[in-house]
């Protein structure tokens, strides 16, 4: 059995895979990142729901976040890509198994270095409301 949550999720991946310029910048798009993975690379995951229903609908809001990892001295690569994920995932028809997304609203941005100063970390954060 599949969720909704997990469905979202597998959604904005794919959603973001599909994108050539995402995936001309970033070297991967996980849901689980890899030891291996080199930066840039973006993670997305379903972080919490909760209903949103009304007499006439079931539905659920979901909180999607994105953590984009990039190297220190490229914030010019992490303002770009939190820039396309922002705009896709606001755009982009969302297709999920047993629901309709409704709509994707960005929430905020936010670009953190790391205190080893090696690496810069964006996180995106959007409210996604599915019936």
């Amino acid at each position: 059995m599949t969720t909704i949550g997990w469905e979202l999720q597998q959604a904005v991946i794919a959603a973001l895979q599909g994108d050539s310029e995402i995936t001309a910048i970033a070297n991967g798009i996980y849901d689980f990142v890899p030891e291996t993975a080199a930066m840039p690379y973006v993670r997305a995951a379903v972080v919490s729901s909760r209903p949103w229903s009304a007499k006439t609908f079931d539905g659920r809001e979901d909180v999607v976040r994105l953590d984009i990892w990039s190297e220190a001295l490229s914030r010019q690569t992490m303002l770009t890509l939190m820039d396309l994920a922002r705009v896709r995932l606001t755009t982009a028809p969302l297709t999920v198994t047993g629901a309709t997304v409704v709509l994707v609203n960005f929430e905020f941005g936010e670009i953190i270095a790391e205190p080893d100063g090696e690496a810069l970390h964006g996180i995106l954060r959007f409210r996604a409301l599915t019936q």
